[in-house]
């Protein structure tokens, strides 16, 4: 079994690579090139597609995250609570609920109302949407900030038995 807690370290440090690298290829790059490169309505249609597949990405990662440390628990029990140990669990914690909460609540109602015929013309349901799409900005902003931070507290972190 002792091939458990690096495992979980090297899937964890996956599900952190695709959640980083997601949000820095999207946020950075994809978006700000679409939108000076395209109207904006054509753009927006590419960035919904963009992100309805990248949610999925985002799930597994979640995934990952919280497998690998599950997998990095199993041989050597709970780590001794150090401030750094609840610290990582607090960001974990927060990590993965925000990316739930953006993929299987914010961005599907962002696609909904997107996809209504009356999109670009109803003005309450474009203010609505753009409210959610700046928390969604926030929240993906925030998660970037976690999963680094995340990645950096993991090595110093060392599973072992209670006494």
């Amino acid at each position: 079994m002792s091939f458990l807690t690096p495992l979980g370290t090297a899937l964890q440090g996956l599900g952190l690579a695709l959640l980083i690298g997601g949000l820095l290829a999207l946020g950075a790059f994809t978006a700000p090139v679409l939108f000076k490169s395209f109207a904006r309505p054509e753009a927006g249609e590419a960035m919904m597609i963009i992100f309805k597949r990248y949610d999925i990405v985002l799930l597994a990662a979640a995934g990952l995250i919280i497998g690998g440390e599950v997998c990095r628990l199993i041989p050597a029990g709970l780590p001794t609570m150090s401030f750094l140990v609840i610290a990582r669990y607090v960001v974990i914690v927060v990590l993965v609920g925000m990316t739930l909460f953006s993929t299987l609540g914010v961005t599907p109602k962002m696609v909904k109302m997107h996809q209504k015929p009356d999109f670009r013309t109803n003005v309450e349901l474009r203010e609505t949407f753009n409210k959610a799409h700046k928390l969604n900005e926030r929240m993906a902003k925030m998660e970037l900030l976690l999963g680094v931070l995340l990645l950096l507290m993991t090595p110093f972190v060392q599973t072992n038995k209670l006494p």
